[in-house]
């Protein structure tokens, strides 16, 4: 992969990484407009292609840039990717491209915000009971996880001061809990 740093006449700054993001929006958006254009299904097959033409020849010219503003090599099968695939075919593209999609920022924010929440709990659990409940309630509160998939710590983290789990010497259930939600992250 090639190195590339676009600038302009009047300044040095490396512009890349914004034009990077503004061809892959252009070309995230027509996947996007691909994949609602084959979810309308009372679009006759000549009036699908009549719309999905212009975004395939508009697509030639946007995959270019994208693969150009990432330093690797473009292919005349790019289009056709996004065209055949639409979403799928974006993200695909992006990973062979080395471009962080907003999927893939999504996933990354998703998987440091279980891996902020583990930690404070595992910390918390090897505190006394008076003072790591409140941090643990206080990291479930603030976490962006979704409360259903939250549920099962909230609930756990209740019967804590209740005497029903024993502090801290067996919190193996807590720490199964977190075991499973590092493997299955969940929004």
């Amino acid at each position: 992969m090639r190195k590339t740093k676009i600038t302009t006449t009047d300044s040095d700054l490396d512009m890349t990484s914004w034009c990077q993001e503004k061809a892959s929006s252009v070309v995230e958006r027509a996947a996007i407009a691909v994949d609602k254009l084959r979810a309308v299904s009372t679009l006759s097959e000549a009036e699908r292609s009549a719309v999905l033409n212009p975004i395939g020849t508009m697509l030639w010219d946007a995959t270019k840039l994208m693969a150009f503003s990432a330093g690797t090599e473009w292919e005349t099968t790019d289009r056709d990717l996004i065209v055949e695939k639409g979403q799928e075919g974006f993200e695909e593209l992006a990973r062979r491209y080395g471009i962080e999609t907003r999927a893939g920022m999504q996933e990354a924010v998703l998987q440091h915000s279980i891996e902020e929440l583990a930690s404070t709990i595992e910390g918390a659990l090897k505190e006394e009971r008076w003072a790591g409940r409140p941090k643990i309630h206080e990291v479930l509160g603030r976490s962006r996880i979704s409360r259903e998939t939250l549920e099962p710590l909230e609930e756990l983290t209740d019967r804590l001061p209740m005497g029903e789990v024993e502090w801290p010497a067996d919190y193996a259930e807590m720490q199964t809990l977190l075991a499973e939600l590092r493997a299955n992250p969940e929004p």
